[in-house]
């Protein structure tokens, strides 16, 4: 009886919530078949995955001029590599890592993106980010770029004022349908991507699920939290001011403002059903809806 060996999948930036997600999404899934290489610049973080089936916790730093040699050994098939959100050079970023992976004979790449990207490659995160798929095509590896929407998991941060005021402000008409997801859909798709890179290779793929309103979010928290949660429009400057409050970074807060604005134009790159389809094709399944994922995390807003 001979036993094949597992193909290697790496994971450089596992502790993160999209890269955490993703190996816990390889090992539930594929790690019959998959060996995960959990890479983070801090271990510390990420120890809750070292328990799980197939996953291996290493130190690696997406910047690292050392990344090379650490990955070299593992003679891996694929590799997500997935940016912190503070970066503030990911393109340098993601080039190291890819250069990294091309040296060390990773087979495939995948990377996030942005589906801003689509129109508006000149502002806000489509610039950032189309500066990564760019980083990613001329490296001369195969490659999947994972083109993204907003994540459901934002709605976390109107938290606070759902608590207490029993409201969601922010600067989107309430009425404009936007495409949405959530983080473990991400890492289902990528996980699906990792196990089985030929098919996905030198393929953009503009993630969804069923585009949504803040109408639709206060509704459906209404619903889930037995009273009423009301939307509270505030200008695009007031929004700013907020996020400066908060400490933001001004380019993260302009990006937001960037994206409101597309949204609110109706933008094709901020409202598209195919995201559904392209999930299903990559996936088997449907992704989960904004009011099936408020429903599973109702808790977090009472």
């Amino acid at each position: 009886i001979f036993l094949m060996a597992k193909q290697v999948t790496v994971v450089l930036g596992s502790g993160g919530k999209v890269g955490k997600a993703t190996v816990r999404t390889l090992s539930a899934s594929y790690s019959d078949k998959v060996a995960i290489k959990a890479c983070t610049r801090n271990p510390a973080k990420a120890n809750d995955l070292s328990i799980l089936a197939a996953v291996e916790v290493i130190e690696a730093d997406l910047g690292a001029a050392s990344l090379a040699a650490i990955i070299q050994p593992f003679s891996a098939t694929s590799a997500f590599i997935v940016t912190p959100g503070d970066a503030k050079n990911p393109a340098d970023l993601v080039r190291n890592a890819a250069e990294a992976c091309k040296a060390a004979g990773v087979k495939s790449l995948a990377v996030i993106s942005d589906a801003t990207v689509a129109v508006s490659a000149s502002s806000g995160f489509g610039r950032v980010l189309d500066a990564v798929e760019r980083v990613v095509k001329d490296v001369g590896v195969p490659y999947t770029i994972l083109r993204l929407p907003y994540f459901y998991e934002n709605l976390c941060y109107h938290a606070a004022t759902i608590k207490e005021k029993s409201s969601i402000i922010g600067p989107s008409r309430p009425d404009v349908k936007f495409t949405g997801i959530a983080v473990t859909d991400i890492a289902k798709a990528a996980a699906a991507i990792l196990a089985d890179p030929l098919p996905h290779a030198d393929k953009t793929y503009t993630l969804g699920s069923t585009p949504h309103s803040f109408g639709d979010v206060t509704h459906a928290l209404s619903q889930s939290l037995g009273r009423e949660i009301k939307y509270v429009h505030q200008s695009y400057e007031e929004f700013k001011q907020s996020c400066m409050d908060r400490s933001w970074p001004e380019d993260v807060a302009d990006g937001i403002i960037d994206y409101y604005k597309l949204s609110d134009a109706s933008s094709s790159a901020t409202c598209y059903p195919s995201g559904v389809s392209t999930f299903k094709s990559i996936t088997g399944c449907d992704p989960i809806t904004v009011q099936q994922w408020l429903a599973e995390v109702a808790g977090v807003f009472e």
